[in-house]
């Protein structure tokens, strides 16, 4: 199909075999092959260092068939799995007489009409993967951009698919990044959060940065936000160092860690029980996303933290956790946080809302603490970027509150 009547190895090349590439098929409903392409990275030649560019090497469609939408049908799904792969370009030599099929599915000539022999005239055509799209940076639970939880907020996100915010968010490279759609009113929304790997059910410093971004812009109050995990309200208020929020979990929950998965969650932190707080059971606990809570015995068995980052990421996998929520007590109501999030991609956060609103949950099931209490949680100390959340904890309503400021990242850094 690809060159009729030449020796097979005449389309068979060593690229065939790399293993980032992948090929794709077009069938008619009988299962007749009547379409192929090859795609794999390669930066394009005018962009050398490029590492996220695929490359278009070989496409045909068999005679009896053109026209009939099946090339464009395997080119569309090719770009998509590129862009589930977390690429952003895509290029290819294109015959000058098939300049117009290109054209159509959004490729654009780069550079001059040059000669490849035996086939004859060709264009490089190009193809960028990522949408135009508007991506606010904030960072989250500080009033400096030096400090918090950096995230990224798209607040228009209507007709982005799934692969396209899982390529943004990569792209972006925060922890997460919040995409929302309008909901049924001026102040209610959608939302998703996205890592730069995987889709998160719920994460508080995104969403404690994208109030802020709605409150500059919508102005203070109240927020309703639809999560996978369940609706989230925000309030925005204003103080002396500007605009901050606070968001209201779903109902929390809190499950045993076994005697096994703690020893397994140890042994890829790289810490034995010894370093543990016997005060405080490890368990699991969820407020929006399930995290472990495990206590270190001492501020700097927290600070020294060089973990396996396959094996936790692993395990995470394995057992549905977004972070897990390492904690030092300084005080009753004072306390240190580092949250490996090794399952997003992300070594560690500086700033985790949805593991201190999970801990608050924590400390009240466990007689830790006595309700209505208010919590400080400090982290992101030991990354160099400090932040600070505050964390209301009721003992009438289960639900935890977690708030803070959030500034733009526009401002410096």
């Amino acid at each position: 199909m690809l060159r009729p009547g030449q020796p097979w190895s005449s389309v068979d090349h060593e690229y065939d075999y790399w293993p980032d590439t992948f090929h794709v098929a077009a069938f008619t409903p009988r299962g007749q092959v009547v379409g192929c392409a090859t795609f794999y990275p390669e930066p394009q030649p005018d962009r050398p260092d490029d590492d996220r560019t695929w490359r278009l090497r070989a496409m045909a469609t068999a005679p009896q068939v053109r026209g009939q939408g099946f090339g464009a049908a395997t080119l569309r799904y090719g770009i998509a799995e590129i862009r589930r792969r977390g690429g952003t370009h895509l290029w290819c030599n294109a015959r000058t007489v098939a300049l117009g099929f290109y054209q159509k599915l959004g490729f654009s000539t780069v550079g001059d009409e040059f000669e490849i022999e035996p086939i004859g005239p060709h264009y490089v055509t190009e193809i960028d993967l990522m949408p135009t799209v508007d991506v606010l940076r904030y960072t989250a639970f500080s009033t400096s951009p030096q400090g918090g939880n950096p995230a990224g907020v798209v607040l228009e996100a209507s007709g982005l698919d799934d692969d396209t915010m899982q390529a943004i968010a990569a792209e972006v490279g925060y922890s997460e990044t919040a995409f929302l759609t309008e909901g049924d009113g001026p102040r209610d929304f959608q939302v998703r959060y996205f890592a730069p790997s995987i889709e998160v059910p719920f994460c508080g410093h995104a969403t404690i940065a994208t109030a802020v971004a709605l409150g500059e812009r919508r102005g203070e109050g109240h927020f309703v936000l639809h999560a996978k995990a369940g609706e989230i309200e925000v309030e925005v208020t204003h103080d002396d160092q500007g605009l901050r929020a606070t968001l209201t979990s779903v109902e929390p929950k809190l499950a045993d860690l076994s005697a096994d998965d703690l020893d397994a969650v140890l042994a890829a932190l790289r810490w034995s029980r010894d370093d543990l707080d016997p005060a405080f059971t490890p368990k699991v606990s969820y407020a929006g996303a399930w995290h472990p809570v495990i206590a270190a015995s001492t501020r700097g068995r927290l600070a020294e933290l060089k973990y396996d980052f396959d094996r936790l990421r692993t395990l995470m996998t394995d057992m549905s956790w977004t972070t897990i929520q390492l904690i030092w007590r300084e005080s009753p109501t004072v306390f240190h946080a580092r949250d490996p999030f090794a399952v997003g991609g992300v070594v560690e956060d500086p700033a985790t809302g949805a593991g201190a609103a999970a801990l608050g949950h924590y400390l009240r099931e466990t007689g830790q603490i006595a309700p209505p209490v208010t919590l400080t949680v400090h982290q992101g100390h030991d990354m160099g970027r400090p932040s600070l959340l505050i964390v209301d904890v009721d003992d009438g309503d289960a639900r935890i509150r977690v708030g803070g400021h959030a500034v733009s990242m526009t401002v410096a850094t």
